[in-house]
């Protein structure tokens, strides 16, 4: 009986130091798993790209609008500066033919209609032009305000991922002083039947 009892001491010694290696080891399974959390949390800037997305794409549509307005603008003025032409030449006293006179008031009144409509729709740009810049301020805010929580996130972040290295660290300067006691037969063991029963192996 007196030689058996060294055996079953050093057997339960050994099933005490393979329990604290498992909860050693669940402890870096949960850092792991925190790691890998925020590592993606910190690659994770959709919303933020997106935000800028949106700018850039209420941008570039003022800046078509702004041409298109450009456009409207230069044609309104050139059909202005036609019937301001045309009106001379009509009220001037110039023209006397009456035949000539006529077809000068039939153009002058179809030039009259279409610049009518040139300014309807330069005054529907110049309203669209608005609306726009009135977006691109309200996605502007929104921009900021993602840019600002997401700086915050990023940097407690940051600090989670320094903190989590370090713990991670310290587990695996506890891992090895423990295993470092422990028979490699014994760890081998622990280790086929910890893989095999996920992370469960006493």
């Amino acid at each position: 009986v007196h030689t058996m009892m060294p055996h079953v001491e050093l057997t339960m010694t050994v099933v005490r130091q393979l329990f604290d290696l498992l909860g050693i080891d669940w402890e870096i399974d949960q850092s792991t798993q925190s790691m890998v959390s925020v590592e993606s949390a910190l690659a994770d800037d959709g919303l933020l790209v997106e935000s800028q997305k949106a700018v850039k794409k209420a941008q570039d549509i003022l800046r078509w609008q702004e041409t298109e307005r450009r456009d409207l603008e230069l044609t309104v003025g050139t059909s202005q500066a036609k019937a301001k032409d045309l009106e001379g030449k009509l009220y001037g006293g110039t023209v006397r033919n009456p035949k000539e006179l006529e077809s000068m008031h039939l153009e002058l009144s179809l030039l009259r209609d279409q610049q009518k409509q040139e300014e309807e729709n330069l005054l529907n740009a110049l309203e669209v032009v608005d609306d726009t810049e009135r977006d691109i301020t309200s996605l502007e805010d929104t921009l900021k305000q993602t840019l600002t929580t997401w700086q915050r996130e990023h940097a407690r972040l940051l600090k989670e991922r320094v903190q989590l290295q370090k713990e991670m660290v310290a587990l695996s300067e506890r891992r090895l002083n423990l295993s470092s006691g422990v028979s490699q037969d014994y760890l081998r063991l622990y280790d086929s039947l910890r893989v095999g029963r996920q992370g469960k192996a006493v």
